[in-house]
């Protein structure tokens, strides 16, 4: 009986110890923002602190959480399980990869998931703030002079349907938010947008252009979404022209951190999910060869240049400068980790490229880096995040701001060349929205040079309120001012050569008016 007892203690104590070491492990390795590979999220970290009674239970909950995440072996066990079932029922154990056919891995998450299958649109409204959005950005562009190109990498999906299990394919009628999007644009006609979708199309029967283990294109798919970019550029610059093909070679793709270890090729990042980056598993990168030398260099935060290399994911996602042909224009590009395999290829053709993995555009870093054309690329999926649209519409769109005298809502210097519009010469279009609440006072446009163009004309729109009258106030050199009375979309004809800014006023107190599209030009 004692004995018993004895060895009942010893069985406690022995247990005790294995959670208390285990605990102490998974404490000791705790690492917070840590990027689970077989999930494809990031880790629970510890939960915030208030000190409200009240917040017991979410504490508790997090905390759960953080400790499962962190385990230790957590992501051995995982991985041994899927090795299981994918070997033993050829499927997947996670639930945000698909297994397809002939060993293709799909991601799976909402997003992913619902654009595949054509089963979750936009709705009029959501389609209407994107066009509105990317619009409005390529507006605030357009009226400092720079070029703006929208491009969308598709999903493999989009390109490789064939591969997919039977229960992921589209539905009859079904239509990707892709479709939707880059259609309306193109209808639109008010930005430029690269669609891919038909040249890798076109492309895929010669080779993969995606790898199977993992959610990118390869090394010859990036090259031919290289080539149609290039091919929209051309129109504004001319001397952008793709380099040519030497060949390409087929090598196992290499993990970030295993290849530097010295272990070896790993597969991608769906394989990594379900832990098979070691196994069968393995991609194949189809990395593409051009004819030397190669101009182009990676600069550093101090100014100084470096021989072309490979860049870790950690490299980039921090900015990343580059300079290459000397004669080229200056890019910025918004992009994510579709854009890896781009970012040599573009670094050749341009002096000065910047590439941000962001999708905002704050104005502070248009003026630093001052580009000539920015481009702006995400994948497919990115359609189903929130990117506070109303931030960038509020710079180029009339905001409703109730009990302002006046509001300046978004200025900008003239272009720096002239364009043509309707068959008149176009010398200042300053996108102005001015806002009027209560009639009082004015609002100055500062106008460009006049002297050398003698028949002027000044032309406006009202964006709401349109049959309230405004006064219109043309400040000459000497102070003097030409007082006119306008209606919407009047025209005031012959301003005076000397003039040198522009007051405007809303003459009915009561209304609020929204006033827009500030044009002068020669007839």
């Amino acid at each position: 009986m004692l004995k018993r007892r004895q060895e009942s203690k010893l069985m406690i104590v022995l247990f005790m110890a294995a959670l208390a070491g285990a605990g102490l492990a998974t404490a000791l390795s705790y690492k917070p923002h840590q990027l689970l590979h077989a999930d494809g999220r990031y880790a629970a970290d510890l939960p915030t602190l208030r000190g409200k009674l009240s917040d017991l239970i979410r504490i508790c909950r997090e905390l759960d959480s953080c400790i499962l995440d962190h385990m230790v072996a957590r992501s051995e066990l995982i991985a041994w399980r899927n090795k299981f079932i994918y070997q033993v029922f050829q499927a997947s154990g996670a639930v945000n990869v698909a297994v397809g056919k002939d060993n293709w891995l799909y991601f799976l998450n909402p997003s992913s998931t619902t654009e595949a299958l054509g089963l979750s649109p936009f709705s009029e409204a959501d389609l209407d703030l994107w066009c509105r959005g990317v619009e409005a950005r390529a507006e605030r562009l357009r009226l400092k002079g720079r070029k703006f190109v929208l491009v969308i990498g598709p999903s493999k999906e989009e390109i490789y349907p064939e591969y997919l299990a039977a229960s992921l394919r589209r539905a009859v009628g079904g239509v990707s938010r892709l479709e939707q999007l880059t259609e309306r644009l193109k209808q639109r006609d008010k930005v430029k947008v690269v669609d891919l979708r038909p040249t890798l199309l076109a492309h895929k029967g010669e080779a993969p252009l995606y790898f199977k283990t993992d959610t990118h294109w390869n090394g010859l798919g990036s090259y031919y979404a290289y080539c149609e970019l290039l091919r929209a550029l051309q129109a504004d610059f001319p001397a952008l022209k793709p380099l040519p093909l030497s060949g390409t070679v087929g090598v196992a793709m290499e993990g970030e951190s295993e290849s530097a270890a010295g272990k070896g090729p790993v597969g991608g990042d769906l394989s990594r999910m379900l832990g098979l980056d070691r196994d069968r598993l393995m991609s194949e990168d189809l990395k593409i060869r051009f004819p030397e030398p190669c101009h182009w260099r990676l600069v550093g935060p101090d100014g100084s240049l470096s021989k072309a290399r490979a860049l870790s994911i950690a490299e980039h996602m921090r900015p990343v400068d580059t300079t290459g042909d000397t004669n080229g224009p200056r890019l910025l590009m918004l992009r994510d980790s579709y854009a890896i395999a781009l970012v040599p290829l573009l670094a050749e053709h341009f002096s000065k490229s910047a590439f941000l993995w962001q999708r905002q555009l704050p104005a502070d870093i248009v003026e630093k880096e001052k580009p000539d054309v920015v481009v702006w690329e995400f994948v497919q999926r990115a359609l189903y995040e929130d990117l506070n649209w109303e931030s960038e519409l509020r710079q180029v769109e009339p905001v409703a701001l109730p009990g302002a005298s006046k509001v300046l809502v978004f200025g900008a210097e003239p272009p720096p060349s002239a364009v043509k519009a309707r068959g008149a010469k176009v010398l200042f279009n300053g996108g102005t929205f001015l806002q009027f609440a209560k009639g009082d006072g004015f609002v100055e446009v500062p106008l460009p040079s006049l002297a050398a163009e003698p028949l002027l004309s000044l032309k406006w729109r009202l964006c709401q309120n349109g049959d309230n009258g405004l006064n219109v106030e043309v400040e000459t050199v000497d102070g003097k001012f030409i007082k006119l009375f306008s209606r919407s979309g009047a025209e005031v004809w012959r301003l005076p050569v000397n003039a040198k800014k522009l007051r405007l006023k809303h003459s009915d107190a009561p209304c609020m008016v929204e006033v827009g599209e500030f044009s002068i030009y020669r007839p």
